[in-house]
């Protein structure tokens, strides 16, 4: 199955140009045609990759939309960073900073534990902060995976979706950022309704959680799985 991916650009060649490597590189390609839609909620704006030239009417309100939902790569007059969600290259595009930007979007969905993350927050995994905080994430991943798991039975979308929220957010403290994506993903579709694509986000996020927890625990020398 293709990774889906969104383009916002003004500039046709730039569009046109990153339209054809992503397509190249086994992506499903459209571009954003109606931000007033995005910005009210009715189109949808699901993918796994979104290239937004931050100068392109709509740039905002696209990326506020997309959110943690997907990998987001920013195409800026410098190159330099919107914040820490996205990643940023220089105007004009090059076919090498592209594949780098993507590369960068993809790993970051995969990996369990973001090192540069964790540092950034907390600078350093001997932190008692952080430790404090990731053995508290243990608990909350298996409390919250566990309501989700009674409301996606029983066809609660509003329970799915709130503790998705609470699960992304408490992702992103502790840098993992595989789960913080796919929590970000069952809380767009519980939002909408989308039982039957939350069910297989669900059983993703399992995995996910297992693999966070894991590399958690390696890192502080916790046990992850004592309640």
């Amino acid at each position: 199955m293709n990774r889906t991916a969104l383009i916002l650009e003004d500039s046709a060649s730039v569009a046109q140009f990153v339209h054809a490597l992503l397509t190249r590189w086994g992506f499903a390609v459209r571009r954003v045609s109606d931000v007033a839609a995005i910005e009210a909620g009715t189109e949808d704006i699901s993918c796994d990759l979104a290239i937004v030239g931050s100068a392109a009417k709509g740039a905002e309100t696209v990326i506020a939309a997309i959110g943690a939902t997907a990998g987001i790569v920013a195409l800026t007059t410098d190159g330099e960073a919107l914040d820490g969600a996205t990643v940023s290259i220089a105007l004009p595009p090059s076919r090498a900073s592209l594949a780098e930007a993507v590369h960068v979007c993809l790993i970051r969905d995969i990996q369990p534990l973001d090192p540069v993350a964790i540092a950034t927050l907390w600078g350093s995994t001997d932190n008692t902060g952080f430790r404090l905080v990731a053995a508290a994430f243990a608990g909350e991943f298996r409390d919250c995976m566990a309501r989700i798991e009674t409301a996606l039975a029983s066809g609660d979308r509003h329970r799915i979706e709130l503790d998705a929220h609470s699960l992304k957010g408490a992702a992103g403290s502790v840098g993992a950022p595989a789960i913080r994506r796919i929590a970000a993903r069952l809380e767009a579709a519980a939002e909408r309704g989308n039982l039957s694509k939350a069910a297989p986000l669900v059983e993703a996020l399992r995995e996910a959680g297992d693999a966070g927890l894991t590399a958690l625990e390696r890192l502080t020398g916790s046990d992850s799985s004592s309640p």
